[in-house]
């Protein structure tokens, strides 16, 4: 499948929380790269035990390849929502685009 490169058209920011070395113990936010996305969002609705419904909105951000790791200890942050990674692919073997799959909420 190819892609359109102006389709990479959405701001987002990977971030991991790193410890403070102040005497707080807070985390730091440290930012990773500032890439350019494409986002699909999709909406899960789950049961859980006590019958009750929940929403849970994951997206998928597609972004250029880069050597530098990305894991799913970080987060995107996308229209001021902060998306856990869930898993990272390189889209199609291809060494072009990696593939982020993330959830919101955590």
């Amino acid at each position: 499948m190819n892609i359109n490169p102006g389709e990479l058209n959405k701001k987002i920011k990977i971030i991991l929380f790193e410890e403070s070395d102040d005497d707080f113990g807070e985390k730091k936010e440290v930012t990773i790269r500032e890439p350019r996305a494409k986002v699909n969002r999709i909406k899960v609705t789950e049961v859980m035990k006590s019958d009750r419904e929940m929403e849970l909105t994951r997206c998928r951000f597609l972004v250029r390849y880069t050597p530098v790791a990305i894991t799913n200890k970080m987060f995107v942050v996308y229209q001021g929502i902060y998306y856990q990674i869930e898993y990272t692919n390189n889209y199609n073997d291809s060494n072009e685009y990696i593939e982020i799959m993330a959830k919101a909420g955590t």
